[in-house]
């Protein structure tokens, strides 16, 4: 019995004992499972932390990229803003230049036209002018008034009108054979006066007046090379200065000044100060006028011309900037 019971207890302590082995091997498994399971853990909370910091920086840059292209897009809508104003102010500009156009053409036109053209001639002469007049006569050795065949410089202008005052209205014809016929012709229909230059003379020429101060008023008058030698006859010896302190004294008898403001002295003893009245214009006068507003009409066109090339600019310019916006807006959504 005590054998027995030695046995009982021994074999109750190898299973206690396999029992315990079993244990022991359960919880080392256990612990290694546990074990990896914290390695596995680790690395996933390393890779966590290394995608928080990640998309920490993303985000960052996000945010930054935000900023860069709210900024951007502020920029763009200021600098669209002072395209506008830029394009209102040019459109305003042309307004105001097409209207000035506008006025300045139908001045010209107004000038231009055929009763503007006689105003200021005697009946005779625009008899002359005018084909429909019924004033038989050969119409192709009319050339026209003396006042559209001459273009003067702007400031000898008055000096000029002064020295012509007396065939401001005259009407250039041929030569002087057919000037004597229209003067039969006007006398016949008593169709009244008419001043009348002549582009051919018989005449000799007269002696040329080339010392004293000042330029030759001749030098200042454009025309074309037929009419040329009828100016040089008008004109031939009279000797522009500015002011009437520089007139030499005592006068030589074939001498004549004119001042560019319209004072007239002559050799032979008479003086002349040539100053229109308000709204009193004369042939040449028109003319001048006609000259100086037809330039000042193309310089007008060309300033809106070039405000037309400012304005396609500025308006390319600001559909950049829509373009440029609405990109940087999708971009930012």
């Amino acid at each position: 019995p005590a054998v027995d019971k030695a046995q009982k207890r021994l074999l109750k302590l190898q299973n206690e004992l396999y029992t315990l082995d079993a244990q022991e091997r359960t919880s080392a498994i256990r612990k290694e499972r546990l074990a990896a399971e914290q390695a596995e853990l680790q690395r996933s909370v390393e890779t966590y932390e290394g995608r928080q910091s990640e998309m920490g920086k993303n985000l960052q840059a996000l945010r930054d990229e935000v900023e860069i292209v709210a900024r951007r897009i502020k920029d763009l809508t200021a600098q669209r803003g002072n395209k506008a104003q830029a394009i209102s102010g040019i459109q305003k500009d042309r307004s105001d230049l097409q209207a000035r156009i506008a006025a300045r053409k139908a001045q010209i036109e107004l000038l231009g036209n055929h009763d503007a053209k006689t105003e200021g001639f005697p009946g005779g002469a625009r008899s002359l002018l005018d084909p429909s007049s019924g004033i038989e006569l050969n119409r192709a050795s009319v050339l026209g008034s003396l006042a559209e065949q001459i273009q003067t410089d702007p400031p000898y202008r008055t000096a000029v009108e002064a020295a012509l005052r007396a065939w401001l209205d005259a009407v250039v014809v041929s030569d002087d054979a057919f000037a004597l016929e229209i003067l039969q012709a006007l006398q016949l229909r008593a169709g009244g006066s008419a001043r009348i230059v002549a582009l051919k003379c018989r005449a000799a020429a007269p002696g040329t007046f080339v010392d004293g101060p000042g330029s030759r008023l001749i030098d200042h008058v454009r025309c074309s090379a037929e009419i040329r030698p009828l100016i040089e006859r008008l004109l031939h010896n009279i000797r522009v200065v500015d002011e009437l302190v520089e007139i030499p004294l005592p006068l030589r008898s074939e001498a004549i000044y004119a001042t560019r403001t319209g004072a007239v002295i002559r050799g032979s003893g008479s003086f002349e100060l040539w100053m229109p009245e308000a709204g009193e214009i004369n042939p040449v006068a028109r003319q001048h006028s006609l000259a100086e507003w037809s330039q000042e009409l193309a310089g007008l066109e060309e300033q809106r011309n070039e405000l037309d090339r400012n304005l396609a600019i500025l308006l390319s310019d600001e559909q950049t900037f829509n373009e440029s916006i609405e990109q940087a807006r999708t971009q930012l959504e």
